[in-house]
């Protein structure tokens, strides 16, 4: 118990960092608090899940509770980040499925990492503007759909061809050391 906990701490905890470090590094091209043209944590959701699996989308939805907006009611907050978490279980479930991939991310080509990103943009802002129309948040049902989706897709492919380098040059440096 003691370990899930710490890694929903470290999923909350890497949502809010990458949140905040998205908001200093891109925050004269955002739209709105929920739209970005390039939103870093959007990999996050997908890591997470591909890792941790429930753990990683309870210790998001944890995290993006953290930065909702404050001024917002309660119940948003909570449906937002609900999305924000379930959604990127959803994606990887149906990617997982369609490509039945090793837990580690390793074994992900350049093709698949545009496939997840693809798949992480869409199951994340198809439901977020279903819920923004619902409560008259936008004037039609996708208004700022295609910024959000823009953002969501890079900063996804950012962080997923960042991690998988990571992995691949650490793989390459333990077959090194260990002859």
């Amino acid at each position: 118990m003691r370990k899930i906990t710490f890694e929903i701490l470290v999923i909350a905890l890497l949502w809010v960092s990458l949140f905040r470090l998205n908001e200093w590094l891109f925050s004269t091209i955002s739209i709105s608090q929920h739209i970005n043209w390039i939103f870093l944590p959007a990999a996050l959701r997908m890591v997470s899940v591909m890792l941790l699996g429930a753990t990683g989308s309870i210790g998001l939805i944890l995290g993006a509770l953290i930065t909702s907006n404050p001024a917002s009611p309660i119940i948003d907050a909570l449906a937002l980040a609900t999305l924000s978490g379930l959604c990127p279980y959803i994606s990887v479930a149906i990617c997982n499925y369609l490509f039945r991939l090793p837990s580690d991310l390793g074994g992900l080509s350049a093709k698949q990492l545009v496939y997840f990103a693809l798949a992480g943009g869409v199951l994340s802002v198809v439901p977020h503007h279903l819920y923004f129309y619902s409560l008259n948040h936008v004037s039609y049902l996708f208004e700022g759909a295609g910024p959000m989706l823009v953002g969501d897709i890079v900063g996804a492919l950012i962080m997923l061809y960042a991690a998988n380098l990571i992995i691949r040059l650490t793989d390459k440096t333990r077959a090194l050391s260990n002859p």
